[in-house]
């Protein structure tokens, strides 16, 4: 720990800690609200409901499935899935940002 003389007797100790890493994952058994930001369609607060995360009051969701193990934006009304999909190894953990778009999730 990096110490600095006063010339007094006395000592100053430096104690900075870093913030630490982002998360790279989210747990969907802790998580029960999400926020997207980074894209117009799809950003804003999700919220767990029946094994997805709903946007409130329309028909866009975020769910696990459809072909390949993937997190995926689903928008109800069009009846399609988005072209942003998220590869994951397990459906208990959802990645935090989008290799093909500027897309964040960040816990709530």
């Amino acid at each position: 720990m990096p110490r600095l003389s006063l010339g007094l007797g006395v000592q100053a100790v430096s104690k900075v800690k870093s913030g630490g890493a982002a998360p790279t994952e989210i747990s969907v058994a802790t998580t029960n609200t999400i926020i997207v930001t980074g894209t117009p369609t799809w950003s804003g607060t999700y919220t767990k409901e029946n094994g997805q995360y709903v946007s409130g009051g329309n028909s866009l969701s975020f769910s696990f499935g459809f072909g390949p193990q993937q997190w995926f934006f689903y928008d109800g009304d069009q009846n399609q899935e988005n072209g942003f999909p998220l590869p994951a190894l397990n459906a208990n953990f959802i990645p935090c940002a989008f290799s093909t778009a500027p897309i964040t999730l960040t816990a709530a």
